[in-house]
């Protein structure tokens, strides 16, 4: 089985970050997810504090 990597865009610029690890966008930023392999990707969202 492949990992597969989403690519986080906010307006800091991409990154992409490894299975398993995290990472934190400020909530009054700007930013997208995408997923460039051809397989089906998962990914949680935490929102602290809705």
């Amino acid at each position: 089985m492949r990992s597969v990597r989403l690519t986080l865009a906010p307006e800091t610029g991409p990154r992409v970050p490894a299975p398993g690890q995290s990472a934190v966008i400020a909530g009054d930023q700007q930013y997208s997810y995408r997923n460039d392999a051809g397989e089906p990707a998962v990914f949680m969202r935490v929102v602290p504090g809705a």
